[in-house]
Parts: structure tokens; C-alpha cells; sequence
């Protein structure tokens, strides 16, 4: 079972001012989060993966990933907007997988500390957002103080699977339809103006209008 949070921000005093108000100091926030990784190690079994979507704090506080370690749980962490390039070494010491990116774990499932775009049928679990989040089924956040600190698991992102649509790639509903142009505008499947750039609206009602026709039937990109 794969199990995320984000935005632990471990010593960043500045932390306690958005969103953090019930702790009274920064050193009462970073012993609560201390003892929540050292109560998650006792609940996961081994071969469970433990993701941390960015923003860690500071790295003197990385040693109570060890915890997590010598059990056998496996730990990933993507670095987030406040994780220095200089201290990924360090990271890499206390987590087994270390990204700098975005990371697609499915064609329909990625992980990020910036939310990113989405297909409608994708899901993005990520950090970064603090006490705020977006609203689509889309976008899953993992920021400690809007999940009330209890890990997303795997199984609370399997069930959102099944209110968003079936994977697909399908033609001319990508997120990025409206900005098609093409080269070769003589297409029977689009609506283009004279610069090859596409009629996004009249284009769908044609594709709708053939809705009879397999998708072999046109050229595809």
C-alpha cells in the first residue's frame, strides 16, 4: 500500500502563521510531526511505500526517516519549491527514491509537489497548496495540515478512480485541444481556418456528427 503526505516544513518557524495556529511553537509542531512518523512506521508492514510530496524543512531532520528504513517500508520523496538542490544528497541518504520532478506512477496517476495539469481521466496527488485545494476530482492533496495529518493512501486514491472517466486518450478532448494547429488542414475529421488553426467547438460536432465511424476511419496524430 503506497501512503502520502507533503509540506512537513520542519523548522520553518514561518510555518505556524498559515495554517499551523494550534501549535504554540515551532518546536511543539516539529515534535508532533516526529511522533506521527514514528506512529506511521508502527502501522505500515514492510513493502509499503511512504511518499513525501516536498517541502521536508530542514535536513537535521531527516534521521527519523531511519525509523521507516530499517522496517522495510519503502520511502520516496519528490522535491518540493523549498527543498535546496544542494541537500538532495543528503535526501538521498534517508530516502531509497529521490525525484526532482514529477513522477507518473500510471499513465492516469501522477505525483508532484506543484499540482499539475491533468487529463479528465488522471489523477495528481500533491502538495504545495497548503489550506487551500482545487475543487476538481482530479486533484488530490497531501499537505499535513488539510489531510489533519493522516497519510492519503492508495485506497482512499482508488476510490476517487472511479468518479472521474475511464482512461482515454480520445481525440480532440485533450487538455490541450484548443491549441491545435495543423500543418495539413485538408483533415475530414477537423474545422480549421486558413492558418491550419482548429475550430475546437465545430470540430467535436463533426467528430459527434460521425460518431459511427471508428477512429481508424481519420488520420490521427
Amino acid at each position: 500500500m503506497d501512503y502520502f503526505i507533503s509540506d512537513p516544513h520542519l523548522g520553518h518557524e514561518s510555518i505556524i502563521k498559515f495554517g499551523r495556529k494550534q501549535f504554540s511553537s515551532i518546536e511543539e509542531h516539529d515534535k508532533f510531526f516526529i511522533n506521527k512518523i514514528y506512529e506511521w512506521a508502527d502501522k505500515y508492514k514492510e513493502g509499503d511505500t511512504f511518499w513525501v510530496l516536498g517541502d521536508w524543512g530542514e535536513p537535521n531532520f531527516l534521521y527519523i526517516m531511519d525509523v521507516m528504513n530499517t522496517k522495510g517500508i519503502i520511502t520516496k520523496f519528490v522535491r518540493g519549491n523549498h527543498d535546496k538542490a544542494e541537500d538532495m544528497p543528503r535526501f538521498k541518504e534517508y530516502f531509497q527514491e529521490v525525484y526532482e520532478y514529477p513522477v507518473y506512477i500510471s499513465n492516469k496517476l501522477v505525483v508532484s509537489h506543484v499540482p499539475v495539469a491533468t487529463y479528465e481521466d488522471t489523477i495528481n496527488i500533491h502538495g504545495h497548496t497548503h489550506r487551500s485545494y482545487l475543487k476538481d476530482l482530479n486533484h488530490i492533496p497531501t499537505c499535513l495540515d488539510v489531510i489533519n495529518y493522516e497519510p492519503v493512501s492508495m485506497k482512499n486514491v482508488q476510490s476517487r478512480f472511479g468518479k472521474i472517466p475511464k482512461y482515454t486518450r480520445r481525440f480532440l478532448w485533450e487538455p490541450f485541444a484548443k491549441d491545435y494547429v495543423f500543418m495539413d488542414i485538408e483533415r475530414p475529421d477537423v474545422v480549421t481556418n486558413k492558418k491550419g488553426e482548429i475550430d475546437l467547438s465545430a470540430s467535436r460536432v463533426l467528430q459527434k456528427l460521425a460518431g459511427n465511424q471508428k477512429p481508424s476511419d481519420y488520420p490521427q496524430n
